[in-house]
């Protein structure tokens, strides 16, 4: 069963929570000056990293950092001059709220009789503190993280926009509002008060402390968490780590104040109407109520077996002797000094509780411990052996066991004195003895004890400690049980390659290497090629391209082709007789100006698009080295029912030059030869001629062998038939 609320200190407002000293403080716990410290984790803040800000005195102007007698005049300002971890000290009465909008990290602290009101208009992590009043706190944007340790806000803590962070450790708010879309992540720590809320849109609240509302919860919160919460109206809650809520109704809580109780007239679950004595408080309880303790107990028997839980408020302590076979549940944030037990049945809860001594005097009671603090002893006369058991953290000062017992331990077991030889530590957790100074400190573990069985003084080999890991390093395992720390250098990644161990394998295109994208462009459906920092995406246009897939050739021999009956080139075969060498040509003579044709539809994968020629001929004898010879070409294309008998379109003309007689003569490509009215499928025709004056100067014949033409291809697969 869980801690119980203090209902005694809890159901008037508080104004502060508890006596907590003030985030912000010099060394001696007096007015700022100094050095400024932070409670929480004792993070010093140099007082030249401190600004002062006073409502009265303050001036913009003349102000100086770490000077508390030359004071900024406004709040805004002097956070605009802050650097990141400064404290800035508010002192005074500042009207209106005021706007925080510089991105700097700082801690606000607001002084003793103080008030303000703030705006958090800008994404950055702020802390705010001091024993002033905040009225009004409020975030309007969703990046901000917002810190609030041990201090009141008076008016709302209000969200207006997006899901900013909020942590709370012992504060006491008004109400928590959101309105809009809002949807803070909020998480609270220590004791916490929400004395009302307006919350438009369902969220959750994790709690790990207590919380404590004023009014009804509403409906569209959610509280999370390992923590306790209630309100004073209706029941106190445990929220155990399963997400399994338990209420105690408040009519099921006897309190106990020994200053103002009275036996006669108390009355179950009325705080101001208590029991004066733990006896008699326990004799009227029944099974499951919770037994709230205020003020010194100086010495009370406990014979009723009713099974309670009593609960020490702050401030108070308690001395009891057990002597029933009662179950009982102890816990709460003051201190039992003395627990004496002396009945063998009995069972005793010691929950999230300090105690001063623990005495067993009897039989083989039942001891459980769970985040339990022993200041002093735990001791077991001559022939008594407790069953004791642990989780969480239990600490001991020291222990008397003449009998051969054992504690099973699932958490960690902290002697500060050496365990005694007499005591077996069983169970998965970890214990340590001989730990010197306060044991309300928990330390790493660095000698004695054991660790599942292993030597704590064998750790070095049985564990990886932090203190192994470099920058940028993982820790991986090559055989069993033999961790190692894999250090990964710059452009590598974590792997196992065949035959090989885990290792940082470095990202390359080199042999055994990993291949990178390096491509910011790369989309689906591309193919792949690599550079020389790894791997980039190509379109399918792209790698036509790359691979040389853009472009197709078409030979036409002159014996594919027919001269012209107007003017035609004469077809003729001749023998090159020395080693009788067929050709089939087309003789173009000078006198007259003849052309011959062809005929044939492009393959499916032309683009329709222009087209290139080179022309392969020789020379007639007698023709002279640099005679120049001028071939023109010309094309049309004729689809389905079009007219065959059209027009051609001008020629276009090639120069090529007589290397020698005999010799194969390949001219320049053309230029782009455009063909009209192109479709895919459809009959090409062309022309060629021997273009007569212009640049052609030689008198011989002219021997064409054939042409070559050049296509783009499609970018596309063809349609197929």
């Amino acid at each position: 069963m869980g801690r119980y609320v203090d209902y005694v200190n809890t159901r008037a407002t508080p104004a502060l929570v508890g006596t907590e000293k003030p985030l912000m403080r010099n060394a001696a716990g007096a007015s700022i000056a100094g050095t400024t410290q932070e409670i929480a984790d004792l993070a010093v803040v140099p007082v030249d990293h401190t600004l002062f800000v006073d409502e009265a005195l303050g001036n913009n102007a003349t102000a100086v950092r770490g000077d508390a007698s030359r004071p900024w005049a406004d709040v805004p300002t002097a956070h605009a001059a802050a650097n990141v971890g400064d404290a800035i000290h508010m002192n005074g009465t500042f009207a209106g709220t005021l706007n925080i909008v510089t991105a700097t990290e700082v801690i606000f602290y607001l002084s003793a009789g103080s008030t303000v009101s703030l705006s958090f208009d800008v994404g950055e992590t702020y802390k705010i503190t001091g024993p002033g009043d905040y009225g009004l706190v409020q975030i309007t944007h969703t990046s901000v993280v917002l810190e609030v340790n041990r201090t009141t806000i008076t008016t709302a803590l209000s969200v207006t926009a997006g899901t900013p962070t909020i942590n709370l450790w012992n504060v006491a708010i008004a109400g928590l509002v959101t309105s809009g879309a809002a949807v803070p992540v909020v998480t609270s720590y220590g004791n916490c008060w929400c004395l009302g809320n307006n919350i438009t849109n369902a969220m959750n609240w994790t709690n790990n402390g207590t919380l404590i509302f004023n009014e009804t919860l509403d409906a569209q919160l959610t509280i999370l968490g390992d923590g306790l919460y209630m309100n004073l109206t209706d029941n106190v809650y445990e929220l155990s780590g399963d997400g399994i809520v338990t209420g105690v109704p408040v009519d099921h809580t006897l309190f106990v104040d020994e200053a103002l109780g009275n036996n006669a007239t108390a009355v179950r679950g009325d705080a101001s109407k208590p029991y004066a004595t733990i006896v008699a408080a326990h004799a009227a309880a029944a099974a499951g109520d919770a037994i709230v303790l205020n003020g010194t107990f100086a010495g009370e028997t406990i014979t009723d077996t009713t099974a309670v839980t009593m609960y020490v408020g702050p401030a108070s302590t308690a001395i009891l002797t057990i002597t029933g076979a009662c179950t009982l549940t102890l816990t709460g944030p003051g201190e039992f000094v003395i627990v004496s037990i002396g009945n063998t049945g009995a069972v005793i809860y010691f929950y999230e509780c300090n105690v001063g001594t623990i005495s067993c005097t009897a039989g083989s009671p039942a001891l459980a411990f769970r985040n339990a603090n022993v200041d002093g002893t735990l001791n077991a006369n001559g022939g008594v052996t407790p069953i004791m058991i642990s989780s969480g953290i239990f600490k001991v000062d020291a222990m008397t066991i003449p009998t051969a017992s054992t504690i099973t331990n699932d958490g960690l077991i902290l002697f500060k004195a050496s365990k005694v030889a007499l005591l077996t530590v069983a169970g998965t957790g970890i214990y340590h003895e001989g730990l010197s100074g306060d044991l309300t400190i928990v330390r790493n573990i660095a000698v004695g004890g054991t660790v599942d069985g292993i030597d704590i003084a064998a750790l070095d080999s049985a564990v990886v400690k932090k203190a192994t890991y470099d920058a940028q390093s993982v820790l991986a395992a090559v055989n069993d049980d033999t961790p190692v720390v894999v250090t990964m250098a710059v452009q590598t990644v974590l792997a196992r390659l065949t035959a090989g161990n885990i290792d940082d394998v470095a990202i390359g295109i080199a042999d055994n290497n990993m291949v990178q994208i390096d491509d910011a462009a790369a989309a689906d459906d591309e193919y792949m090629r690599l550079t020389a920092n790894g791997a980039e995406g190509r379109s399918i246009a792209e790698l036509r391209a790359d691979i040389g897939l853009d472009y197709e050739n078409i030979y036409i021999d002159a014996g594919a082709m027919v001269p012209r009956t107007t003017n035609g080139a004469i077809a003729t075969t001749e023998e090159y007789a020395t080693n009788d060498v067929m050709m089939d040509y087309m003789l173009f003579e000078k006198a007259i100006e003849t052309a011959c044709q062809f005929k044939f539809p492009f393959p499916d994968n032309w683009d329709l698009g222009v087209v290139k020629a080179k022309f392969y001929w020789d020379a007639a004898t007698g023709a002279s080295a640099a005679d120049i010879v001028t071939i023109g070409i010309t094309g049309k294309i004729r689809d389905n029912d079009d007219p065959i008998d059209v027009a051609f379109a001008a020629s276009v003309d090639t120069d090529d030059v007589v290397i020698a007689v005999g010799d194969m003569h390949i001219s320049a490509a053309s230029a782009d030869i455009g063909i009209a009215n192109g479709a895919l499928g459809a009959m090409c025709i062309f022309e060629i001629t021997r273009v007569i004056g212009g640049n052609d100067d030689m008198a011989e014949d002219m021997k064409l062998f054939g042409v070559a033409l050049q296509f783009k291809r499609l970018t596309t697969a063809p349609t197929i038939w």
